[in-house]
C-alpha cells in the first residue's frame, strides 16, 4: 500500500504532530508500505528529499495568519493532483493541514481542534500576542476555525484521534454519531527514549514543546520562583520555539530567574533524548491538548511527569501512581508537586519505572501503526 501522509509539521521541526507523523511513517514503512510526506516547506520554494524511505515534498508556505490553511491549500493541491494516482490512500493530519479533494479513501486523524471550547481564541492571542484582541473578533476568529475543521472532516471516510476523551468532545461538538470516531492513539519509539542509570547533570525540571499560551507556561514561572526559593540551585530547561518566546524570556528576567532558566530553542533528536534522559521532573501545564508526545517520551525516559487532566493526558497518567495530575492555571498546584518529588527521590524514581511500564505496556509505536493499518484496509476494501 502506498500512503500520502498529510502534514502541517514535519521533521526537523520539533512538535508533537512532526514527531508523531514520522513516527507512523517510519513504521509502516518497517511494514513494507510504501508511505509519502506532503507538508509545509518555506517560501523559498519546493524541496524534495527522501529520509529512511518516506518521501517528503517541502511546499511553498507563507505564514498570513489565520489564513495560512488557505495559502498552504493552494499549493498542496497543485502538487497532490500531480502524484495522486501513485497513492492508495490519504491520511490528513490535522491541525492546521487544510482540506484536500481527491477520490482517494481518505484518514483524518485530529491531533488537537481549534474549534472546540477557547482553543481557537488561544491560538489568536499566541499569533497575536501584543495585541489586545477585542472577544467579538476573537468569536469572529473562533467560528473561522470550525468552519475550517469541518470542511477538514467533511467527506472522509474515516476519522480518528490521538485520545478518547477528544473523540468525545468531537462527537459532541460535531454532532457526530456514536461510532464514527476512532481512537488511534499516540505512541513512542521505545528503543530510542529509554531510561538511564545514573544521570549526567544537575537537578532540573524539564519543559519541552510550543511556547504559546495555551502551554500553561507562564504558570510553570510562576511556580518556579516559588521553587527557587526553597531549592536555589534548582535549573529549569525549556525546549522549543514559538510565539511567546520573548515574553517568557522577559518574564523570567523580570521575576530575576535568569540563572536558574535556559532556553535551549530547537534541538536535535539525539540532544532531545538525552535531555529528556538526565531531567528530575518533566512538567506540562497546558489548557488544552489531544494527547501530547512530549509526555509519553518523557514517561518511556523514565521521567515522572506532572501535567493538567485536559484532553487524554488522565488517560495515560494516574495521579499520584505514574506522574502527578495538577488542575489548569494553578502554580501553587504545580509548585507542591515538584516540592514533594524534590523532598523524595525514592518516590520520583518508583514514578519514573511506572511510567516507563506504562508506556511499553500501552504506547508502543509498533501497535499504533498495526491500528493503522487496520483502519486503511477497512475503507479500502
Amino acid at each position: 500500500m502506498h500512503i500520502c501522509m498529510v502534514t502541517s509539521e514535519f521533521p526537523p521541526t520539533i512538535a508533537g504532530i512532526s514527531h508523531y507523523v514520522y513516527n507512523l511513517s517510519n513504521s509502516l514503512t518497517k511494514k513494507g508500505h510504501k508511505v509519502t510526506v506532503i507538508t509545509r516547506g518555506s517560501w523559498k520554494g519546493l524541496v524534495t528529499s527522501c529520509s529512511k524511505s518516506i518521501n517528503i515534498y517541502r511546499l511553498p508556505y507563507l505564514h498570513l495568519y489565520p489564513f495560512h490553511a488557505k495559502i498552504y491549500q493552494f499549493f498542496q493541491s497543485r502538487i497532490f493532483r500531480t502524484l495522486e494516482s501513485n497513492f492508495d490512500l490519504v491520511h490528513v493530519h490535522h491541525p492546521f493541514s487544510p482540506p484536500i479533494n481527491t477520490t482517494l479513501p481518505k484518514v483524518v486523524t485530529i491531533h488537537s481542534s481549534l474549534g472546540l471550547s477557547e482553543s481557537g481564541s488561544i491560538e489568536v492571542q499566541n499569533i497575536y500576542s501584543w495585541a489586545n484582541i477585542p472577544k467579538p473578533l476573537l468569536s469572529l476568529i473562533g467560528k473561522y476555525f470550525r468552519i475550517h475543521e469541518q470542511e477538514v472532516i467533511a467527506n472522509v471516510d474515516l476519522i480518528s484521534t490521538v485520545s478518547n476523551a477528544l473523540a468525545n468532545e468531537l462527537k459532541d461538538h460535531y454532532k457526530l454519531t456514536g461510532g464514527s470516531i476512532n481512537v488511534l492513539g499516540n505512541g513512542v519509539d521505545t528503543n530510542l527514549f529509554t531510561p538511564v542509570n545514573m544521570k549526567d547533570n544537575g537537578t532540573y525540571i524539564l519543559y519541552t514543546g510550543r511556547l504559546s499560551w495555551n502551554k500553561g507556561l507562564v504558570d510553570l514561572i510562576r511556580s518556579a520562583k516559588h521553587i527557587i526559593q526553597k531549592y536555589p540551585d534548582i535549573s529549569f530547561v525549556i525546549t522549543g520555539r514559538g510565539p511567546i518566546e520573548h515574553y517568557l524570556r522577559e518574564l523570567v528576567t523580570k521575576m530575576r530567574l535568569d540563572n536558574n532558566f535556559s532556553f535551549l530553542g530547537f534541538i536535535d533528536m539525539k540532544h532531545l533524548i538525552k535531555t529528556y534522559q538526565n531531567a528530575s521532573i518533566f512538567i506540562f501545564p497546558s489548557y488544552y491538548e489531544g494527547l501530547p508526545t512530549s509526555i509519553l517520551e518523557a514517561m518511556a525516559c523514565g521521567v515522572p511527569v506532572i501535567a493538567t487532566g485536559v484532553g487524554g493526558i488522565p488517560e495515560v497518567i494516574s495521579d499520584g501512581e505514574n506522574g502527578f495530575i495538577v488542575p489548569i492555571k494553578d502554580p501553587k498546584a504545580i509548585t507542591n508537586s515538584v516540592i514533594k518529588l524534590l523532598e523524595n527521590q525514592k518516590l520520583r524514581i518508583k514514578m519514573g519505572k511506572i511510567a516507563r511500564k506504562t508506556i511499553e505496556e500501552n504506547y508502543s509505536w509498533d501497535s499504533i501503526a498495526s491500528k493503522a493499518l487496520e483502519y486503511y484496509k477497512s475503507i479500502t476494501n
